[in-house]
């Protein structure tokens, strides 16, 4: 297996857990955008580098192989959930808003 596809492996992953660590604040317009395209790439380039490795990988390194691209998958997935969450605004219908019930004028 060439060690092109390894390196590539390496940065991709690398990369995903960059990410990962940066959607977890709160993110404007810009950067969802932003993050999600990454986060259509690194599926892209996940599926590439593994076809590439697991065609060309001895059988006994396949489940290795096999349980590393479903870890990164995973964290890609995480990713797109946390940009996804900050996409949806909260609906006025779902919020309960509380009041002590002092100031509440009832009809007689």
């Amino acid at each position: 297996m060439s060690k092109s596809v390894l390196n590539k492996k390496k940065s991709l992953k690398g990369n995903v857990t960059k990410i990962k660590d940066n959607v977890k604040d709160k993110l404007n317009g810009a950067e969802i955008q932003l993050y999600s395209k990454k986060c259509e790439q690194f599926l892209e380039d996940l599926s590439k580098i593994f076809d590439n490795i697991l065609s060309n990988c001895e059988d006994e390194e396949t489940d290795k192989f096999i349980e590393e691209q479903l870890s990164i998958q995973e964290d890609i997935d995480e990713i797109w959930l946390s940009i996804n969450s900050q996409l949806i605004k909260p609906n006025s219908d779902t919020m309960s808003q509380h009041s002590n019930g002092e100031n509440v004028k009832l009809p007689k």
